[in-house]
Protein backbone atom coordinates (compact mmCIF):
# COMPACT_ATOMS: atom_id res chain seq x y z
CA UNK A 1 0.00 0.00 0.00
CA UNK A 2 1.10 3.26 -0.93
CA UNK A 3 1.38 6.24 1.46
CA UNK A 4 -0.76 8.98 -0.51
CA UNK A 5 -4.43 10.17 -0.14
CA UNK A 6 -7.19 12.29 -2.21
CA UNK A 7 -8.36 15.36 -0.99
CA UNK A 8 -11.28 16.82 -2.16
CA UNK A 9 -11.63 20.01 -1.32
CA UNK A 10 -15.58 21.85 -0.95
CA UNK A 11 -15.66 25.87 -0.93
CA UNK A 12 -19.59 26.93 -0.10
CA UNK A 13 -20.42 30.76 -0.37
CA UNK A 14 -24.15 31.85 0.72
CA UNK A 15 -24.95 28.20 1.74
CA UNK A 16 -23.83 27.05 -2.16
CA UNK A 17 -20.81 24.88 -3.26
CA UNK A 18 -18.96 27.14 -5.45
CA UNK A 19 -15.96 25.53 -6.01
CA UNK A 20 -14.71 21.65 -5.54
CA UNK A 21 -10.99 20.83 -5.96
CA UNK A 22 -9.69 17.48 -6.02
CA UNK A 23 -6.36 16.51 -5.49
CA UNK A 24 -3.38 13.94 -5.22
CA UNK A 25 -3.35 10.10 -5.90
CA UNK A 26 -5.15 7.99 -3.10
CA UNK A 27 -2.40 5.30 -2.89
CA UNK A 28 -4.23 2.12 -2.41
CA UNK A 29 -2.20 0.69 -4.93
CA UNK A 30 0.03 1.38 -7.76
CA UNK A 31 -1.47 4.22 -10.66
CA UNK A 32 -3.00 1.98 -13.59
CA UNK A 33 -4.37 -0.43 -10.84
CA UNK A 34 -5.82 1.56 -8.02
CA UNK A 35 -9.80 0.93 -7.44
CA UNK A 36 -10.36 3.67 -5.13
CA UNK A 37 -8.52 6.25 -7.43
CA UNK A 38 -10.53 5.07 -10.56
CA UNK A 39 -13.76 5.32 -8.83
CA UNK A 40 -13.03 8.63 -8.21
CA UNK A 41 -12.21 9.59 -11.82
CA UNK A 42 -15.44 7.62 -13.04
CA UNK A 43 -17.99 9.36 -10.36
CA UNK A 44 -16.12 13.23 -11.12
CA UNK A 45 -16.19 12.29 -14.70
CA UNK A 46 -19.84 11.24 -15.21
CA UNK A 47 -20.82 14.00 -13.48
CA UNK A 48 -19.13 16.65 -15.30
CA UNK A 49 -19.90 15.30 -18.28
CA UNK A 50 -23.95 14.95 -17.56
CA UNK A 51 -23.66 18.89 -16.56
CA UNK A 52 -21.68 19.87 -20.00
CA UNK A 53 -24.57 18.10 -21.48
CA UNK A 54 -27.00 20.20 -19.95
CA UNK A 55 -25.79 23.97 -19.93
CA UNK A 56 -22.16 24.06 -20.78
CA UNK A 57 -21.84 27.69 -19.34
CA UNK A 58 -22.97 26.21 -15.48
CA UNK A 59 -19.72 25.04 -14.91
CA UNK A 60 -15.72 25.46 -15.75
CA UNK A 61 -12.91 23.03 -14.66
CA UNK A 62 -9.35 22.29 -15.39
CA UNK A 63 -7.91 18.49 -15.35
CA UNK A 64 -3.74 18.25 -14.87
CA UNK A 65 -2.02 15.73 -14.02
CA UNK A 66 -4.89 13.73 -12.38
CA UNK A 67 -6.35 17.01 -10.04
CA UNK A 68 -9.76 18.62 -10.84
CA UNK A 69 -10.64 22.09 -10.40
CA UNK A 70 -14.64 22.95 -10.71
CA UNK A 71 -16.22 25.96 -10.57
CA UNK A 72 -19.70 26.17 -10.28
CA UNK A 73 -20.52 29.77 -12.25
CA UNK A 74 -24.49 29.04 -12.54
CA UNK A 75 -27.14 27.42 -9.70
CA UNK A 76 -29.76 25.28 -10.78
CA UNK A 77 -31.81 22.21 -9.58
CA UNK A 78 -30.36 20.20 -11.43
CA UNK A 79 -26.41 21.11 -11.22
CA UNK A 80 -26.87 21.48 -7.95
CA UNK A 81 -28.85 17.94 -7.59
CA UNK A 82 -25.85 16.75 -10.24
CA UNK A 83 -23.16 17.89 -7.61
CA UNK A 84 -24.72 16.81 -4.27
CA UNK A 85 -24.91 13.72 -5.94
CA UNK A 86 -21.30 13.62 -6.95
CA UNK A 87 -20.55 14.48 -3.44
CA UNK A 88 -22.42 11.78 -1.41
CA UNK A 89 -20.78 9.62 -3.71
CA UNK A 90 -17.32 10.49 -3.12
CA UNK A 91 -18.72 10.87 0.97
CA UNK A 92 -19.66 7.12 1.05
CA UNK A 93 -16.42 6.08 -0.63
CA UNK A 94 -14.19 7.99 2.11
CA UNK A 95 -16.24 5.97 4.48
CA UNK A 96 -15.01 2.86 3.27
CA UNK A 97 -11.31 3.83 2.37
CA UNK A 98 -10.88 6.88 4.91
CA UNK A 99 -6.90 6.71 4.70
CA UNK A 100 -7.09 7.08 0.65
CA UNK A 101 -9.86 9.81 0.48
CA UNK A 102 -10.70 12.43 2.87
CA UNK A 103 -13.24 15.25 2.08
CA UNK A 104 -12.71 18.84 3.56
CA UNK A 105 -15.53 21.63 3.61
CA UNK A 106 -14.87 25.03 3.85
CA UNK A 107 -17.55 28.06 4.42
Amino acid sequence: MLNNMTNVNIKRKNNQINKIVIKGHTGYDVIGHDIVCSSISSIVTTTLNAIIRLNDKSITHKESSGNVEINILNHDEVIDILIDNMLDLLNSLSKQYPKNIKINEEV
